[in-house]
């Protein structure tokens, strides 16, 4: 016969932890919306938070993504926020593969 607290124990962790990634994700949606409006910096996209990244502007000052800002304080996210352009996807990735020079400085 199965150990029905251990899985009972395992089942509650794994809610603590959705319950805790659906809360710092509407707070990363939050700073998204504080941040430009919700709307990308260079085109003024804003259909679909998901499809809006920060962006470092100096990858040497880069503590963390903020896509894995799981256990890092809210503070902390917030300061790292700061450090970050709002683009969506498809000038991100650009950005990143070098494609555009017409990007905010």
């Amino acid at each position: 016969m199965p150990n029905l607290t251990i899985s009972t124990k395992n089942c509650q962790a794994n809610l603590r932890k959705q319950k805790y990634r659906k809360k710092r994700k509407n707070f990363i949606d939050q700073l998204k919306i504080t941040r430009n409006s919700g709307q990308c910096q260079q085109c003024g996209y804003n259909n679909c938070l998901e499809a809006l990244h920060f962006h470092h502007r100096n990858p040497k000052l880069k503590k963390f993504k903020l896509s894995e800002s799981e256990g890092y304080s809210k503070q902390e996210v917030i300061n790292e926020a700061k450090k970050c352009d709002l683009l969506c996807a498809n000038h991100h990735l650009e950005k990143h593969f070098g494609l555009r020079k017409d990007f905010i400085k």
